[in-house]
């Protein structure tokens, strides 16, 4: 039996473990799934053991894949941060940084963020992917992504965080809806009781609202929409109330287009958090853009 361990059928392995199946394992580490398949297949074969077994139902890890697995994810962990070593040292690390981004954050804080890292460092260029956070968090645990700007106040175990600023909420009306003028407050048991255009679920935006009538009874019919641009225009068409982060609706509220509606209750803001994994070591590039965006956020006010 050899000693030797296949790197690729290594990376292969733990994807599977933590994408659930070898067609998503495959588009993971860049190989055709048959590739994938044989190459797992031979390091069993080679090494004597079942690490999976394969049915009509899917693929999952046997016992013994079970037992291997947090050596595995250890021993792959180890190999990133490698790389990420020699991209400092050579200086490639700093050409290329692929990030994810919240809604939220890249439609209003990321381009603010962009500008001004790259008016230090020009040469850099940025691959931004864009998601609600728990798709982020599930990414970035999942090692297809190492850095990813979240909106949500509960950090997934296994995520390493930090903060890099926040925003607040506000409860917003268009201009000809009946609560434009309203002058008494809104109550947590009025709002779960009136229709509102919401976000989609694992948004940070629709987390807040979940947060905010936890306790009360939802009977008023929620109008999902899936970004902020599509919360808005139902909003300004007088469809329903949405609340909505403030920084997504700044330049409809000062243009009088829409209203801002009082709660009674006090909104505490909400964070912005850096995350990635617990064990990576970051790139200087990802430290300097991590240190970029609190600097901006701090002078922004945000």
């Amino acid at each position: 039996m050899s000693s030797r361990v296949d790197v690729m059928a290594l990376r292969v392995f733990v994807a599977i473990a933590d994408l659930g199946s070898i067609g998503a394992a495959a588009d993971h580490v860049g190989m055709a799934q048959p590739n994938a398949s044989r190459v797992l297949g031979r390091w069993e074969k080679e090494h004597r053991v079942r690490l999976l077994e394969r049915s009509t139902h899917g693929t999952r890890l046997s016992a013994e894949g079970q037992m291997l697995l947090p050596r595995a994810r250890a021993a792959v962990l180890a190999l990133d941060n490698v790389a990420a070593e020699l991209d400092d040292i050579s200086g490639s690390g700093r050409q290329l940084l692929g990030i994810g981004a919240s809604q939220t954050i890249a439609e209003y804080l990321m381009p603010r963020w962009l500008a001004a890292y790259r008016s230090v460092k020009p040469e850099v260029r940025f691959d931004v992917r864009i998601a609600n956070s728990s798709e982020l968090f599930d990414t970035v645990l999942a090692g297809s992504m190492r850095l990813a700007f979240v909106e949500y106040r509960q950090i997934p175990e296994g995520l390493e965080h930090r903060h890099v600023g926040s925003d607040r909420f506000v409860l917003v009306v268009s201009a000809d809806h009946p609560w434009a003028l309203r002058e008494t407050l809104v109550t947590q048991q009025e709002l779960a009781s009136t229709p509102l255009v919401v976000r989609e679920p694992g948004s940070g935006t629709r987390h807040e609202l979940e947060l905010l009538l936890a306790g009360w009874q939802v009977e008023g019919e929620w109008i999902e929409a899936s970004s902020n641009a599509a919360v808005k225009v139902h909003t300004l068409s007088g469809v329903a109330p949405t609340f909505i982060s403030e920084q997504a609706v700044r330049s409809e509220l000062e243009a009088g287009m829409l209203v801002s509606v009082p709660l009674r209750l006090g909104l505490r803001p909400r964070a912005f958090h850096a995350v990635w994994r617990r064990g990576l070591k970051l790139r200087s590039a990802e430290i300097d853009f991590i240190n970029t965006a609190a600097r901006s956020s701090r002078s922004s006010g945000s």
